[in-house]
């Protein structure tokens, strides 16, 4: 089993599993290391979305890029900041695996990890 490890960075959201904000760093299928960040939010009855809890990717770049990784910005993967998915552990799962090449089966959120103290994958 391949489990990605998030860091919960934002209040724990009881209804969900997940915290407001989570961030992890992790190597996909083709070895390369990749900074991401989400956050979710809860919709409202007005919304056109078919799931109740949105997350929304606020970063995503390649940290194996030093240039990247000195400006939180790749070109290929700019176009996945900002795009939605249903903020739960499967949404999350199927979104990193479809768009970032990734084959995680489990996803797990931890209190106690800091990404930002290391520049070593998470996961």
């Amino acid at each position: 089993m391949k489990t990605l490890i998030f860091e919960g960075a934002g209040m724990d959201w009881k209804e969900t599993g997940l915290n407001h904000r989570i961030r992890t760093r992790f190597i996909n299928i083709e070895g390369r290391v990749i900074y991401f960040e989400m956050t979710g939010c809860e919709q409202n009855k007005y919304n056109k979305i078919p799931w109740l809890y949105t997350g929304f990717v606020s970063h995503c770049f390649y940290y194996d890029v030093a240039e990247d990784k000195s400006r939180n910005y790749s070109k290929d993967l700019v176009k996945i900041e900002h795009e939605k998915c249903e903020y739960s552990k499967e949404g999350i799962l199927k979104f990193i695996n479809n768009k970032l090449n990734c084959d995680f089966d489990d996803l797990v959120i931890k209190d106690d990890i800091n990404v930002h103290d290391t520049e070593l994958a998470i996961c």
